[in-house]
């Protein structure tokens, strides 16, 4: 469970002088909607590129953690409707890494199913960084995504070669659908003379009962 309190915790043992003190202003002070996107561009600048450590298996570098916990503090800062709105314009203006830690926030914020249709639109985005984001050590998509959206992200980590052990929670979402898009899939790549992943294989495999 990721939360305001944990990554604050470990950005104040990260961080020291005026970076600590930006910290604390951004995550705590007033909000001011300008500065706060400010913040979320600039956290690169002020918390560096280095791995969390005993994060960094999940790719966790400080700047996305530090952005993670800043769009976390803004419950109770702001009201819902500014949030909702925030956010949504973080997803809408942010570069690749902005809109990577918008992705990973929205399952740990207040109401994550307001967040559906940001968090539908990273799961069609081309990039292998935003696809990661969403599907990958992300609670998200098989909480709140409906079952065909689930099945497309799902076919869509096996295109990109990605881990099927790290899309959270698949395991108890496999349905029947998937399963027949799963073995049209290895029919193909059978049929051209391509190799089969171990997860396509696994998926292709699961009883015909669902």
């Amino acid at each position: 469970m990721i939360s305001f309190a944990a990554i604050d915790a470990l950005v104040l043992h990260h961080l020291q002088g005026r970076a600590l003190d930006w910290w604390r202003s951004t995550t705590c002070g007033e909000f001011d909607r300008v500065r706060l996107l400010a913040a979320l561009s600039g956290a690169g600048r002020r918390l560096g590129q280095g791995s969390v450590a005993g994060l960094a298996e999940n790719g966790w570098l400080w700047s996305a953690l530090g952005r993670v916990g800043i769009l976390l503090s803004l419950p109770g800062r702001i009201d819902d409707a500014a949030l909702v709105d925030l956010v949504a314009e973080a997803y809408r203006t942010g570069d690749l890494q902005e809109k990577q830690a918008v992705l990973r926030a929205l399952a740990f914020l207040p109401s994550p199913e307001r967040f559906l249709t940001i968090a539908a639109e990273g799961a069609r985005s081309n990039a292998a960084s935003i696809l990661e984001a969403i599907a990958c050590d992300n609670p998200y998509p098989t909480k709140y995504f409906f079952e065909n959206a689930l099945n497309q992200l799902t076919m869509k980590v096996l295109f990109n070669g990605l881990p099927l052990a790290r899309v959270v929670g698949l395991k108890g979402r496999i349905n029947a659908d998937l399963v027949r898009m799963a073995r049209a899939y290895a029919s193909e790549r059978r049929a051209a003379g391509r190799p089969i992943s171990e997860d396509l294989a696994t998926l292709e495999t699961e009883s015909t009962s669902l």
